[in-house]
């Protein structure tokens, strides 16, 4: 089995104020999907100019992304 999870978050005309936290929800998303498949996980994320970010590894997404840490850079 597998969980597939999407996330769309934007800008209200690119004003900083108005942050967006991509990673952070779709790591906190993934601990509630985690039982659908505990062979691997990841997470992409997509910069403003169109730059994809990447983490993922094997195993449940606490190992995965060791509490956090690793999504930081997303």
């Amino acid at each position: 089995m597998c969980g597939v999870l999407a996330l769309i978050l934007g800008q209200i005309a690119a004003d900083p104020s108005f942050p967006c936290h991509a990673a952070a929800t779709l790591h906190e998303a993934l601990y509630y999907l985690q039982h659908r498949g505990q062979d691997a996980c990841g997470i992409a994320t997509c910069s403003a100019g169109g730059r994809i970010y990447q983490c993922k590894g094997n195993g449940m997404a606490a190992k995965v992304f060791d509490e956090g840490k690793r999504v930081q850079d997303l």
